[in-house]
C-alpha cells in the first residue's frame, strides 16, 4: 500500500517535472527577436573584448606567445523522449552552452599541437560551460579563466614537444608546418526556429503508438526513442574569422532484440531522420515500417544459419552505407600522426594517394555544401567547418583512384591546405567526412543486379545483405569507428556482424542468420562488379559529429562469409508475462 503522503509527494514531483519541461519548451525558439538580438550582441561583445585582450596581453615572460586563439561557443537545446510498451520512460528537455578554447602557442611552423602523448597521460576534457544568460561580466570571467588555463596547458605541451624533437637526429627535410595560413572568413546562416512544443506532442504520440506496436510481439525486447537537437555554433578566432551557424537534427529510432531457439541474439534498429521534426516521416509510414520490422525479425528468428565460404554479396540500403563507413572510416582523414611518432601509426590512406583503392566503376565525393538528397535532409551539411574554413566539395576517389584526403589547417607532407573538413567531436577534433556520396559511373536496376548475381551462383552462393550491426545494439562487436580505426592501422578486422540477410535460391530470397563478414577492408571495394540505381541516405553521429553517407546498392564478388561461432546467451529462465 502506498501511503497518502508518499503518493502526494510523487504526484507533486511529476507535476513539477512536467511544468519544468513546459516552461523550458516555451522559451525554445520563441524568444522575441529583439531580446534574442540583444543577447547575441552581449555574447559577441564579451567574446570580442576578451579575445582582443588575450591577443594583446596573454604572455608569460620568457615563454612563447600564442600565435592563434579560437573561441568556439555552442548552444545545445535537446528534447529526448523514449517509450516502452506504449508507456513513456523519458520526457526531458535541457539546454547548455559549451565553450571550447583553442590556444596554439609558438609559431605556425612549430606550435604545441599534434604533440606526442604518453600512454600514461589521463584523458582531459577539452570543454567547459558558459552561462546562457546575457551577463557580460560572467561571460568575460569564464572566457578569461579558460583561455589562461589553455595557454598554460599549451606551453607545457610545447615544451614536451621540443624536448622530444630535439632528441631526434634531425627533422626530416620534408617537415611541414603545424598550421596552415587561411584568409579571414565570415560565415553567417539565418537562425532556425522550431515549434518544439508541437514537436513534443507529436513525438510523444509517435513514441507511445510505435512502442505499443512493437510490444505486441511476444518475447521481443523493444523501445522507441525520439530526439530533437538544435545546435548553434559561434566561432571567433584571432585571425578575424567569424562563423555563426545553426542546425537541427531530428530522429525517431525503433530498436528491437530477440533470441532464436539456440539463444542467438538478433538485433535491429530502424531510424527515421530529418532536419526539422516536421519533416520526419508520417506516423502512418513509421507504423507500417514497424510492422514490417516485426515480420522481418520473426522470419530471422527461425532462419537457417549461413555456411562458411566465399560468396557474392549484394549490399543494399543501410548495409551499403555501413560498408562504406566501415572500410573507409578514418582512412580518408588527412589528420597527420603526432610529431616524433613513427609513420606506422598513421591511420590515413596518405601512402595510397594515386593508387587504385576501389573498382574503376566508383567515384567518391564529399560535399558538405549539399543539404538535401532525394528529398531527405543530410546531417553532414555545413557552411564552415569548426576552424571557420568554408566547406568545400572534395573529389576523394575518381575512377577508383585515391586523389586526396579530407584536411584541416593542420597540414601534412602530401596535402598542405585545408579543404574545410575539421569537425569537433566529444573528445577533441579531427578531419572527417561531411556528406560522402558514392557515385557509380554506370548503374543497373535491382532486377539486373540479381540476374548478374545469379549468373555467378554456379561458383558460389549469393547473399543479399540489408543491415549490418549497429553500435550499441550488439555488444559482442565493436562499433564501426573502432573497426575502421583497426583497418586503417593495418590491424585485422574482428568481423562485422550482419543483422539482416537473405540467400538467393532459385530466384527467391530466403532469410538466413548468423552471418559475419570477417575480412572487410579497403580491398573489398576493388571487387565491386556493379552498382544499383537506388541510392540510400544514412544520417549518423559517430562521436557526436553529424555525417551523412549516400550509397547505391553495391554488388561485390568474392566476399568471405563466416558463421557466427561465439557463445550465445542463455534463453530466459521462464516465459515473459502474458498479455493483459
Amino acid at each position: 500500500m502506498i501511503h497518502r503522503r508518499e503518493f502526494i509527494s510523487k504526484t507533486c514531483r511529476r507535476k513539477a517535472q512536467a511544468l519544468c519541461v513546459l516552461l523550458a519548451l516555451a522559451g525554445w525558439g520563441s524568444r522575441p527577436s529583439a531580446q534574442a538580438n540583444a543577447d547575441d550582441a552581449v555574447l559577441r561583445k564579451a567574446a570580442d573584448d576578451e579575445l582582443g585582450r588575450s591577443v594583446a596581453s596573454l604572455n608569460i615572460p620568457g615563454e612563447a606567445r600564442p600565435h592563434y586563439i579560437a573561441y568556439i561557443i555552442t548552444d545545445h537545446d535537446r528534447l529526448n523522449i523514449a517509450a516502452v510498451s506504449g508507456s513513456l520512460t523519458v520526457d526531458r528537455f535541457n539546454s547548455d552552452r559549451e565553450l571550447r578554447v583553442i590556444v596554439r602557442a609558438g609559431t605556425p611552423q612549430l606550435d604545441n599541437t599534434n604533440a606526442p602523448k604518453s600512454r600514461f597521460e589521463g584523458f582531459r576534457m577539452p570543454l567547459s560551460w558558459l552561462p546562457r544568460e546575457a551577463d557580460y561580466g560572467a561571460l568575460r570571467q569564464e572566457l578569461w579563466s579558460r583561455t589562461d588555463e589553455e595557454y598554460k596547458q599549451a606551453l607545457d605541451e610545447l615544451g614536451k614537444k621540443k624536448s622530444l624533437l630535439a632528441a631526434r637526429l634531425a627533422e626530416p627535410a620534408e617537415a611541414v608546418p603545424d598550421f596552415s595560413t587561411e584568409l579571414p572568413h565570415v560565415t553567417e546562416s539565418p537562425p532556425v526556429s522550431v515549434d518544439i512544443a508541437a514537436a513534443r506532442q507529436n513525438l510523444l504520440l509517435a513514441a507511445q503508438r510505435l512502442s505499443k506496436i512493437l510490444a505486441a510481439s511476444h518475447g521481443l525486447r523493444s523501445s522507441v526513442k525520439a530526439d530533437v537537437t538544435r545546435v548553434r555554433r559561434r566561432l571567433l578566432t584571432s585571425d578575424k574569422t567569424w562563423a555563426d551557424e545553426t542546425h537541427v537534427y531530428s530522429k525517431v529510432s525503433l530498436s528491437c532484440e530477440v533470441q532464436a531457439a539456440d539463444g542467438m541474439t538478433i538485433s535491429y534498429e530502424l531510424p527515421f531522420t530529418a532536419s526539422l521534426p516536421s519533416s520526419l516521416s508520417s506516423l502512418e509510414t513509421m507504423e507500417t515500417a514497424a510492422k514490417s520490422m516485426l515480420a522481418t525479425m520473426t522470419e530471422a528468428r527461425g532462419a537457417p544459419l549461413v555456411d562458411n565460404g566465399n560468396s557474392v554479396v549484394l549490399f543494399e540500403r543501410q548495409a551499403a552505407t555501413a560498408l562504406i563507413q566501415t572500410v573507409l572510416g578514418d582512412g580518408l582523414s588527412g589528420t597527420p600522426p603526432r610529431r616524433a611518432e613513427t609513420g606506422d601509426l598513421d591511420r590515413s590512406f596518405a601512402s595510397k594517394l594515386g593508387i587504385e583503392l576501389a573498382a574503376p566503376l566508383l567515384d567518391l565525393v564529399d560535399d558538405p555544401t549539399r543539404a538535401v538528397e532525394k528529398g531527405e535532409s543530410l546531417w553532414g551539411a555545413y557552411s564552415a567547418d569548426d576552424e571557420g574554413v568554408p566547406a568545400r566539395k572534395v573529389t576523394l576517389i575518381q575512377r577508383g583512384v585515391l586523389k586526396t584526403l579530407l584536411m584541416s589547417r593542420t597540414p601534412r607532407k602530401e596535402v598542405r591546405a585545408s579543404n574545410g573538413h575539421f569537425r569537433l567531436s566529444y573528445s577533441g577534433g579531427k578531419t572527417t567526412i561531411g556528406n560522402l556520396f558514392v557515385s557509380p559511373r554506370s548503374v543497373l536496376n535491382r532486377e539486373q543486379l540479381l540476374k548478374l548475381a545469379a549468373g555467378k551462383a554456379r561458383r558460389r552462393p549469393v547473399y543479399i545483405v540489408r543491415r549490418l550491426a549497429v553500435a550499441g545494439l550488439d555488444s559482442d562487436f565493436p562499433d564501426f569507428s573502432d573497426i575502421a580505426s583497426m583497418l586503417a592501422a593495418g590491424q585485422p578486422s574482428p568481423g562485422v556482424r550482419v543483422m539482416e540477410a537473405y540467400r538467393l535460391l532459385n530466384g527467391k530470397e530466403v532469410p538466413v542468420r548468423g552471418m559475419v563478414l570477417p575480412e572487410l577492408d579497403i580491398r573489398t571495394l576493388k571487387d565491386v562488379i556493379a552498382a544499383g540505381s537506388d541510392a540510400f541516405v544514412s544520417n549518423l553521429q559517430p562521436m557526436g559529429i553529424p555525417v551523412s553517407i549516400v550509397s547505391p546498392p553495391l554488388l561485390i564478388d568474392n566476399v568471405a562469409v563466416k558463421r557466427w561461432s561465439g557463445e550465445n546467451a542463455k534463453l530466459p529462465s521462464y516465459p515473459p508475462p502474458s498479455k493483459p
